[in-house]
């Protein structure tokens, strides 16, 4: 199975600011994002 990796990006946020992982484990896939404690995806596997 082949890695995958994020690509970079500059979108960057002051380290003050606070985040939650998500993880979905489904049938047949895994999916992952990065949310800030109001709900929105900064950033999506």
């Amino acid at each position: 199975m082949r890695s995958r990796r994020a690509a970079p990006h500059n979108n960057t946020k002051p380290a003050s600011e606070s985040y939650a992982i998500g993880v979905d484990v489904g049938g047949t896939k895994i999916a992952s994002a990065l949310m800030s404690l109001k709900g929105k995806i900064v950033f999506r596997v």
